[in-house]
């Protein structure tokens, strides 16, 4: 039959460390996604060069 001191032994022994990276692992997430928005979006926009005929007019221009 068990007694009181092993009962209380039982409930102060410490539990295995089960954290991933230690305990580090929100810095891990943060760290991984910042390296995938550097690395997948772009920062700038791609340029578009838009010319038109000299002679063209716009609807706004032929409008008037």
């Amino acid at each position: 039959m068990p007694t009181t001191t092993d009962a209380l032994e039982v409930l102060r022994r410490r539990p295995a460390a089960t954290e991933l990276f230690g305990g580090f692992g929100p810095l891990v997430l943060a760290a991984a996604l910042l390296l995938a928005m550097v690395l997948l979006v772009p920062s700038v926009a791609p340029e578009r060069t838009v010319e038109r005929p000299v002679g063209a007019t716009t609807d706004a221009e032929a409008g008037r």
